[in-house]
């Protein structure tokens, strides 16, 4: 959430459910060690609607 610019700490006072199920999805993700690795480089804002389980729901959050 942070390289979309994106306050978790401010969603979970307006929308607790919807950062649980952030957290749910991330927790389940196959792909955590290309999203760290992704992370790392600094590619991760360019490239996570690739591989994110949460990419539709960051989109939101950033067009909200």
């Amino acid at each position: 959430m942070s390289i979309l610019h994106l306050e978790p700490e401010a969603l979970r006072q307006r929308q607790p459910e919807i950062l649980w199920e952030l957290e749910a999805a991330c927790l389940g993700c196959a792909e955590r060690a290309r999203c760290a690795r992704e992370f790392r480089s600094g590619t991760a804002a360019d490239t996570y609607p690739e591989f994110c389980p949460n990419a539709a729901r960051l989109s939101r959050l950033c067009e909200a």
